[in-house]
């Protein structure tokens, strides 16, 4: 898992980190058994389009993007034990509940890690 900073239409943020899953054993493990996430950190699975929340104790903010690091769907809240999926997602952000909302983080946004 390697661990950068996240960048919003090519503005760095310096108080959000993302940690990035590349292994298929840390894409499916994402955040489950995590006791604590705090605000400042952000999950990104590559090569994703879809996420589940089994097992999960709290609900989690999802974004999905594409192949240009655009965001096409804002899932805000998604509870525990459910689905999420989007046709011509390439990445799944996973974000602690109202991240999205502090970030204003809308379709159209460029979302990326570097």
């Amino acid at each position: 898992m390697i661990v950068q900073r996240i960048e919003i239409n090519n503005r760095r943020l310096r108080r959000i980190m993302v940690a990035v899953c590349q292994s298929p054993l840390e894409r499916a493990r994402g955040l489950l058994l995590r006791e604590t996430w705090d605000f400042d950190t952000a999950l990104m699975l590559d090569a994703c389009a879809a996420i589940h929340t089994f097992g999960m104790k709290a609900a989690l903010d999802i974004v999905f993007v594409d192949a240009d690091d655009r965001i096409i769907r804002v899932t805000p809240g998604l509870r525990p034990w459910r689905i999420a999926w989007q046709a011509g997602a390439k990445r799944v952000w996973e974000f602690r509940p109202g991240a999205v909302a502090a970030l204003q983080l809308q379709p159209g946004d460029q979302l990326r890690a570097c």
